[in-house]
């Protein structure tokens, strides 16, 4: 980094106190936002060109390459004695956006078994179509499971209602579900994972992101 640029970037933190800046991977290299109090981009003057270049293609993209790093980012910059940045990268993989969708798949012996419903109820009397259930439902790290519902298709969806035990189980599935299919980073860094999910018609859709993980930035300078 030019000594230009940290001067430039100490001085705004002491006005300022932070510096917010998002970047997310484009066709060709990445789109950089920047924000500075009330400003955006162009707006902050000649640092967002500076970390526009720094950021997005420069000696903190090597920096990330090096430890194996390729997510969209997000974070601030914040002065303590020295320079910080807090970083929370976001999923998915950029090589591999598939890797936040995955199926739950609903066995015949849990729904006939633990939940104990009678297939007939639902056209299956003489074979088990799991296509023919569907399963939706919200869960977040940490909260209760919302918008628990259990479908069966027959020329729409219909609601199968389920008392107070059924919904138990059901939820203790949902959340073993969950566990086995968390999507995780592939980074060189120590990192708490945060995640959402919704599920419709039995696909898993994750939102997951790290929490900010701080970084010197005497550790990634080069000059």
């Amino acid at each position: 980094m030019e000594n230009e640029l940290k001067i430039l970037l100490e001085e705004t933190l002491k006005e300022h106190g932070i510096i917010k800046f998002d970047v997310a991977y484009v066709t060709k290299g990445c789109n950089v936002e920047i924000e500075i109090g009330e400003n955006r981009n162009e707006q902050c003057g000649p640092l967002y060109e500076a970390l526009n270049e720094w950021l997005g293609y420069g000696e903190f993209m090597d920096y990330l390459v090096s430890h194996d790093t390729f997510y969209n980012y997000t974070g601030e910059f914040y002065y303590k004695e020295e320079i910080f940045l807090a970083v929370s990268f976001i999923g998915p993989y950029c090589y591999d956006e598939d890797s936040s969708q995955s199926y739950i798949n609903l066995e015949k012996e849990f729904i006939t078994n633990v939940l104990q419903l009678d297939l007939s109820s639902f056209g299956m009397s003489d074979h088990y179509d799991k296509e023919v259930l569907g399963l939706d439902f919200f869960a977040e790290k940490g909260k209760e499971i919302e918008n628990v519902r259990l479908n069966y298709f027959k020329g729409h969806w219909n609601q199968i209602e389920l008392n107070s035990n059924q919904i138990c189980k059901l939820k203790k599935f949902i959340s073993t579900e969950i566990n086995e299919t968390l999507p995780y980073f592939y980074i060189d860094f120590d990192y708490e994972l945060n995640w959402e999910v919704q599920c419709e018609e039995n696909l898993l859709d994750f939102n997951f992101w790290t929490s900010p993980i701080k970084i010197s930035l005497n550790d990634i300078t080069t000059n």
